[in-house]
């Protein structure tokens, strides 16, 4: 019997249509029942954890995603739909320490289209929090300056850069008690915290699966796929400590909460064209035939121009009114 391998070389415990692949050491009555038994059996036991019970993104809308090639590239910004001046843009961006662990992320997404579409991505380990700010300015003026959410975190450089170069970046209200009464208190970007992060992740995969967003970069998606609930309850602060990363994933999510507050930066502007009469009888000023004098339609002795029209003298129609 050929044994069923796995894509990294592993073999699992049964063919797709159940059967044990070491049918001497197994039967198909003891696998089925060892599949039922573990908490994770796509997982531990058939070597595709994507399709467990723990996986947080609907995997059956995100199979269905198209992955695209990048229209064009600029310097790491990945581009997969050209700007329309006439739409909705909205940016998230996940800012990094820039030592080779995490990522700097950016995600634009247009809100206009339907369903909407991720049109361009960004992704660097490497460089610096407050260059990062650089590059989002760069980035946003390439998609008409719209709103750019950043998270705010412990390298808020990347937005202390923003705050000089840039006028639409978005700001955060949060609650807090001062002198024991409530009040406001404005953030610069976006906060995630327990509360926010749910929030943002629940909304994307809503999205995702009522097919509202097209995700469109292969990365993109490949992190959408592994993201797990494990991972979304993780909450180690030290990035050395953590392995897997989904920096991509949180700058989309943040995107996602922009989809209320875009609006069309560069829309043209209508201009009214020059009016044209539809008969003679409109036609006045220097329009106006005869040097803009013409006969009234109804008092030919009247003449109606630019200067101010006169009643004239009544004159009877009949002798006997006199």
């Amino acid at each position: 019997m050929r044994l069923e391998v796995a894509p990294d070389g592993i073999i699992t415990a049964s063919h797709k249509d159940g059967d044990p692949t070491w049918p001497a050491a197994y039967t198909k009555k003891r696998v089925k029942h060892i599949l039922e038994d573990a908490e994770d059996p796509s997982g531990e036991y058939l070597c595709t954890p994507a399709a467990g019970d723990d996986v947080y993104f609907p995997r059956k809308q995100v199979d269905r995603q198209e992955r695209k090639v990048p229209e064009d590239v600029v310097a790491g910004f990945k581009i997969f739909h050209e700007y329309d001046p006439s739409h909705r843009y909205g940016s998230g961006h996940d800012v990094a320490a820039g030592v080779g662990l995490d990522s700097s992320t950016s995600v634009f997404i247009d809100f206009t289209q339907f369903p909407c579409q991720v049109v361009a991505t960004y992704r660097s380990n490497t460089i610096a929090p407050d260059t990062f700010g650089d590059e989002i300015n760069r980035e946003a003026k390439m998609f008409g300056k719209p709103i750019v959410a950043v998270e705010n975190n412990k390298y808020d450089m990347a937005i202390g850069r923003l705050k000089q170069l840039y006028d639409n970046l978005f700001v955060m209200f949060e609650k807090v008690k001062r002198a024991g009464k409530p009040t406001k208190v404005r953030q610069w970007g976006w906060n995630t915290n327990a509360t926010t992060k749910s929030q943002m992740l629940t909304a994307l995969r809503k999205a995702i699966k009522d097919g509202h967003l097209e995700l469109s970069d292969p990365e993109l998606i490949a992190e959408v796929r592994a993201y797990t609930r494990d991972d979304f309850m993780e909450s180690d602060e030290d990035v050395r400590l953590s392995t897997r990363h989904f920096d991509l994933l949180m700058a989309c999510a943040i995107a996602w909460q922009m989809r209320d507050l875009a609006e069309a930066t560069n829309r043209p502007v209508y201009k009214q064209k020059k009016y044209e009469p539809s008969s003679e009888f409109e036609e006045t000023g220097e329009g106006a035939k005869d040097g803009g004098v013409r006969p009234h339609p109804i008092f030919p002795n009247a003449q109606i121009g630019d200067d101010e029209w006169e009643q004239p003298d009544y004159e009877p129609s009949s002798e006997y009114e006199k």
